[in-house]
């Protein structure tokens, strides 16, 4: 177990003064377990020391760690006012005039994405569409055959000095080898792959 190497250590001590306040019955639970963990022994010193840290720091109930610093503590007890909602309750109203969103034909969808990509045109100073329509549709074509030959003449290649995708094969082909139980089974992965 790297309990110690873990941010888990680390958040027990920045939150331990809010979560023993608040969920007091889970936060025992965790430090249960824990003590069960070093009654085991299994562990390395380090994690047994960093244990041990979590241990005391709640016996001192998190004193150099406090779940809301001062400088941040802004809004003064008197203040505060919860709101507490019971989501199940049956008289619970809802302001449904603020509620923005609502079902809608698809026609009406249509139509009203049609004017919205009308208006974006009109906005971003491209042509209309009703301009276009008097044009026949060869012209349009040419057009746009003669786009996709600018575009492809504007295409650069972007070659990749850093050796990201190679260093990408090799991590995946060592994570294979080390996962395989056998040659045979290495082979296959390897072959799967289809490498090229």
């Amino acid at each position: 177990m790297r309990f110690a190497r873990l941010p888990a250590s680390v958040s027990s001590q920045q939150v331990g003064q809010v979560l023993s306040e608040v969920s007091r019955r889970g936060f025992d639970a965790v430090f249960e377990r824990l003590r069960g963990i070093l009654q085991e022994g299994l562990t390395d010193k380090k994690t047994q020391y960093t244990i041990e840290k979590l241990w005391d720091l709640r016996r001192q109930n998190f004193k150099n760690h406090p779940g809301v610093p001062a400088e941040l503590d802004l809004v003064d007890e008197d203040d505060k006012i919860t709101h507490e909602i019971d989501l199940l309750a049956e008289d619970l109203k809802g302001e449904e005039m603020l509620n923005v969103f609502h079902a809608q034909d698809p026609e009406e969808f249509a139509s009203d994405e049609k004017k919205w990509a009308r208006l974006s045109k009109e906005i971003l100073g491209e042509e209309s569409s009703d301009s276009d329509a008097s044009s026949s549709d060869s012209e349009a074509e040419d057009e746009s055959e003669e786009e996709e030959g600018e575009g492809e003449k504007a295409t650069v290649k972007i070659l990749d000095m850093t050796d990201a995708e190679i260093i990408h094969m090799r991590k995946t082909i060592y994570l294979c080898i080390m996962s395989s139980l056998n040659f045979e089974e290495c082979v296959h992965k390897i072959l799967k792959m289809n490498i090229r």
